[in-house]
């Protein structure tokens, strides 16, 4: 008698959906991914998700955008400039 250890295997049109997932949006790591699988009315844990991305040769996510400093500054501009320029006193000046 054969006993099958460990978990389910995959489903193979859920671990192409994950697989173009990572692709069509290199910005999305495992958890933005599995949120979307359950939208979609897959559960499916991180840990698969990034077991299935790594036999894919897809990285995390930082490592799978090819990001430049430029694009991420373009892309938080508004509330690092907003942060960086926000001051406020906290002790009122002597006289």
């Amino acid at each position: 008698m054969h006993r099958n250890i460990g978990p389910p295997a995959t489903d193979p049109a859920v671990v192409a959906l994950i697989q173009q997932l990572a692709r069509q949006n290199p910005r999305w790591g495992y958890e933005r991914i599995r949120g979307e699988l359950r939208l979609l009315g897959h559960q499916v844990s991180s840990a698969t998700i990034r077991r299935v991305l790594n036999r894919a040769r897809l990285g995390p996510a930082p490592r799978r955008a090819d990001d430049r400093w430029r694009d991420f500054l373009r892309a938080h501009a508004a509330s690092t400039l907003a942060c960086d320029f926000f001051t406020m006193d906290t002790e009122s000046p002597r006289i």
